[in-house]
């Protein structure tokens, strides 16, 4: 415990004296690391619960600063945020914590409910001086790199290594098979790629956000041939993280927020077809090296895969439920990550919304990300910023993912979502930064 205050200190100490926008960018570039990173320092801290917290507090110290600016009139409260209604879903969760059966669990919900929208704000109204797009792109990609090569990694080669890392193998058997805590690191006895995630489905959710992202910065921006190969390179490597998590909502969520990309924003026929090529290719390559991805795609359809088959049964349970108790269950009650009984159990991101904060906050979260898609296609009419072009599109496919999985609650997926979403309205992140075929590299 000692371990992770010094540690906390220090963080919190460093974001006093370092700009606001590198604070943001090394959250964005360290936070896909977050569980591996806690994992390793394991021996030195414990379960690290308290240290978990790091981007949260490193992010208040930001909060509390660009806060600081808007009360000296240094920055304006940015018109694109759709601030009434942020304060006021956060106003109801935090009225919803202190009646929560389970401060703990409902924690849980608090930092993946409340805290993003916090971070939404961080990253609309913080002044960009010193990093611009390329910049901010280039830090991403070397993250995003690292995360699928140590992804493959942990699938191809210390799968054994990184289970007990991790804590969630019980048993390997004599002919090498992994016997897993949680039957989500499998799926018909194949395993799931997760690498510095704490599961398949959270790498592949963060893996589409940076295919849809790169896909967009390759196919739709102009780059030098140096630019074109690392990027190729990467979006080569991503798609092959994506498959091998065979997290099917992921998969469905890049190709729907794909289309509407190109189809409905870039509008432009090279690019889409460009992109349609990469994708075609890519899936024709991984079918043909691993046999296992067309009987898994096979089964999940069918619904013969078993949580595929538990969605089509705990959909209709789950909406009864939620029905008989239309303000909700209470904050954390319904939530996977609590090793406490859980209300009832869902497989749907939005059935476990409503279960816990009920019907009318839950609408409430809902109409947060529907305004916060109409301010940004409001946004991209006057200026030009590469997530203000990606996020909306994505924000629309998580929607829709939202009633066929529940990975989207995840703290870790939820923080990088908002980031990108901030960063999509904010108003120094304009023309005068704009992409050019200037050198990624």
């Amino acid at each position: 415990m000692i371990i992770q205050i010094i540690l906390l200190l220090i963080l919190v100490a460093l974001a006093f004296f370092i700009s606001e926008e590198w604070i943001l960018m090394a959250v964005v570039a360290i936070v896909p690391f977050h569980f591996f990173i806690k994992e390793c320092l394991y021996p030195l801290i414990g379960e690290g619960s308290l240290f978990a917290m790091w981007k949260e507090l490193v992010l208040m110290v930001v909060l509390g600063k660009i806060l600081w600016q808007i009360k000296q009139r240094k920055i304006k409260v940015n018109k694109y945020y759709p601030l009434w209604l942020v304060v006021i879903a956060l106003f109801g969760i935090g009225i919803l914590f202190l009646f929560a059966p389970n401060k703990m669990d409902a924690l849980i919900s608090v930092k993946s409910l409340a805290f993003p929208l916090v971070a939404f704000f961080i990253a609309a109204h913080l002044r960009f001086i010193h990093i611009n797009q390329r910049i901010f792109t280039f830090v991403l990609s070397i993250s995003a790199f690292l995360v699928f090569i140590i992804a493959h990694i942990e699938q191809l080669f210390m799968p054994v290594q990184f289970g007990h890392l991790y804590r969630i193998i019980t048993q390997i058997l004599p002919s090498g098979k992994i016997l897993y805590t949680e039957s989500a690191y499998t799926i018909l006895a194949k395993n799931r790629m997760y690498g510095p995630f704490v599961g398949p489905n959270e790498l592949g959710m963060y893996t589409a956000l940076i295919l849809l992202y790169f896909s967009y910065v390759l196919f739709a921006l102009r780059n030098n041939w140096k630019n074109k190969v690392f990027l190729l390179v990467l979006l080569i490597l991503g798609i092959s993280t994506l498959m091998q998590t065979y997290s099917r909502a992921s998969w469905a969520l890049f190709l729907f927020a794909a289309f509407i990309l190109f189809v409905f924003v870039v509008r432009r026929w090279k690019p889409i077809w460009q992109f349609g090529v990469y994708v075609i290719a890519s899936v024709v390559g991984m079918v043909l090296i691993n046999k296992d991805l067309p009987e898994i795609f096979m089964a999940s359809i069918t619904g013969k895969e078993a949580s595929a088959g538990a969605r089509k049964v705990t959909f209709e349970e789950s909406g009864i439920k939620i029905f008989e108790r239309p303000f909700g269950y209470g904050l954390g009650t319904v939530q996977y990550s609590s090793p406490n009984p859980r209300s009832f159990n869902t497989e749907i991101y939005w059935w476990l919304i409503l279960g816990e904060i009920g019907i009318l906050m839950g609408l409430l979260l809902l109409a947060v990300y529907i305004l916060s898609i109409v301010k940004m296609f409001s946004y991209k009419r006057t200026e030009r910023n590469i997530f203000t072009s990606v996020m909306p599109c994505f924000l629309i496919a998580a929607v829709c993912a939202g009633w066929a999985s529940v990975i989207l609650f995840d703290p870790i997926v939820q923080l990088v979502i908002w980031l990108f979403v901030g960063l999509g309205i904010n108003l120094s992140l304009t023309k005068k930064t704009i992409w050019t075929s200037a050198p990624l590299l």
